[in-house]
């Protein structure tokens, strides 16, 4: 089999509810088909901060982190999706505690 890249996988998301848990269900799931044997050689979120999306201009906020598009400087903020994802990177892990905090997010 070809070793695949995962690109472009992320969800438009302003509120940062539901990406947490939509990030780490992806990257169960990758971890499990890898486990099967397939050959996953890399991950790549979309997208790192908020973009122009050809069909939605600015609407859809995909980032991790937000553009303030009024601010002349584009000033990025983190979203809680950033940390997430930097702290799964950093350890290579995902506990049992950041999965139950990404869904208790979006039940509540």
């Amino acid at each position: 089999a070809q070793p695949l890249i995962i690109t472009e996988n992320g969800l438009a998301d302003a509120t940062d509810i539901l990406r947490p848990s939509y990030l780490i269900e992806h990257l169960l799931a990758i971890k499990a088909a890898m486990e099967t044997g397939v050959p996953v050689k890399g991950y790549v979120f979309w997208t790192i901060s908020d973009n122009w999306e050809w069909a939605d201009g600015y609407c859809p906020q995909f980032g991790l982190a937000h553009v303030d598009r009024n601010d002349p400087k584009l000033k990025r903020t983190k979203r809680p999706s950033y940390d997430i994802f930097s702290h799964i990177v950093k350890t290579k892990a995902i506990t049992a505690g950041v999965r139950a905090d990404a869904w208790e997010k979006v039940a509540s």
